[in-house]
């Protein structure tokens, strides 16, 4: 079983509205997939969270006519929450249900870059992963990012978190920074990571902001 990792290129033309938005927005960041479920009359329920304008997110979403119901909840910090159920059908939504082929799980969260591009992580039969990938259409260029066999992946508080601030939060404890007596610092953690210290402490905030968002959901603290 492979754990396939890829980033695909979204023309405008395959990108979702909401998709558009987080490329046009420099307030809006981290925007990605949560939860997903598909329903049986051809719709999608999601849940999704990015780091951002929650009010100009409100605005836009409310336009997109593919868009049946929707709630937008403010959560710590600058983090949002957004449940929503579309029935895009359009060759966004195509494009979106082509990575939903027998004997591939999708394996979220599913990140919306802020170059169009969108990063997943698949996992099933090489073949498989393969063949669905193969579906896309031709304008969607996919550069693979890794292959591995499939070991696991982050659950539970871990799991809202993006795959660089993952990287990030290993570089930070592998340098001590989380130590009582924190014997490594945010310049540490960059070079780990290469780039800045700056760079690796914004990394840093939004993953602690991610994991205290999802403390206070699991503890009732984002209010409805």
């Amino acid at each position: 079983m492979k754990h396939v990792r890829v980033t695909v290129a979204f023309p405008p033309a395959y990108r979702h509205p909401m998709h558009q938005f987080a490329v046009e927005r420099d307030d809006v960041s981290d925007y990605r997939i949560v939860e997903w479920y598909p329903v049986g009359d051809g719709s999608t329920t999601l849940l999704l969270q990015f780091s951002g304008d929650a009010d100009a997110y409100r605005e836009r979403i409310a336009t997109v006519d593919s868009v049946e119901a929707h709630h937008v909840a403010d959560g710590p910090g600058d983090s949002v929450f957004v449940y929503a159920k579309d029935t895009q059908a359009d060759a966004s939504g195509q494009a979106a249900t082509d990575f939903f082929v027998p004997g591939i799980a999708v394996v979220p969260p599913v990140a919306f870059n802020d170059d169009g591009t969108v990063t997943a992580a698949l996992v099933g039969p090489g073949e498989d992963v393969q063949a669905g990938l193969s579906a896309l259409p031709d304008e969607m260029d996919v550069t693979v990012e890794s292959v591995t066999a499939y070991r696991g992946h982050a659950t539970g508080l871990g799991a809202s978190l993006t795959d660089a601030q993952l990287e990030a939060v290993a570089a930070a404890v592998e340098c001590g920074y989380y130590e009582p007596t924190r014997s490594g610092s945010v310049a540490e953690v960059g070079e780990k990571l290469g780039c800045s210290g700056s760079a690796a402490a914004e990394r840093l905030r939004r993953a602690e902001a991610g994991v205290m968002a999802a403390v206070a959901e699991r503890a009732g603290g984002v209010s409805d």
